[in-house]
């Protein structure tokens, strides 16, 4: 007879706990086994990529398309930016409107003051009157006493 060894208890133990620790119960196979992809889901999953892939690039521009259209749009810019006003113009502009209004309302209130004062000569209007449209905007003149 061979040689035996003498095992303790404390070693078939330890040795017994190992193997233990290193099985896999059936509820961790059971949840690995539902994470599992089939063969025809793994399959309709790649065709369903493969289909997307060849859209994008059956309808992706070229990289030449892409500098065409780039160029493009820089030439755009540049003639948009070439036709806009300038600042000053604009501004300059504004004025030159802003004195023609100014104008036409005192040629109106011109006119309106010497209306008021025809109807107050011949006495279609009285002084009250005739103060209160004096007062009145865009240009009032203070009243008469």
């Amino acid at each position: 007879m061979e040689d035996q060894k003498q095992v303790s208890n404390g070693e078939l133990l330890a040795v017994i706990n190992e193997i233990k620790s290193q099985m896999v119960t059936k509820e961790v196979l059971e949840a690995a086994i539902s994470k599992l992809v089939t063969k025809e889901i793994f399959e309709e999953s790649i065709s369903d990529l493969a289909n997307s892939l060849n859209f994008v690039t059956q309808n992706a521009a070229t990289e030449v398309q892409v500098l065409e259209s780039e160029a493009r749009l820089k030439r755009d810019i540049d003639f948009l930016r070439f036709d806009l006003p300038s600042k000053d113009f604009v501004t300059m502009r504004i004025g030159e409107l802003k004195g023609s209004f100014v104008e036409a309302f005192k040629n109106n209130d011109a006119k309106t003051n010497k209306l008021s004062e025809i109807l107050l000569q011949r006495k279609v209007i009285n002084e009250s009157d005739n103060n209160e449209i004096m007062g009145m905007v865009p240009f009032p003149r203070p009243k008469m006493i």
